[in-house]
């Protein structure tokens, strides 16, 4: 007599294979990746802290006193 409450798949069988995608996935850009782009866009204004040139570039003309 079979016991009503034997799991399903029965313990030992290795589960059903995943469902096919309908699509395959997107694995990104393939070959040899190509330098930084000069002629980007906007590459000639940059942005953001630190982006600017000094006003003054080199030492400082009085560092101060050291301790």
């Amino acid at each position: 007599m079979a016991n009503p409450g034997l799991p399903e798949p029965t313990p030992g069988d290795l589960p059903p294979p995943p469902p096919l995608p309908e699509e395959e996935p997107d694995i990104g850009p393939t070959g040899p990746r190509t330098p930084y782009p000069v002629n980007d866009p906007g590459i000639g204004e940059p942005g953001g802290p630190g982006s600017e040139p000094d006003v003054f570039p080199g030492a400082p003309t009085d560092p101060g006193t050291r301790m």
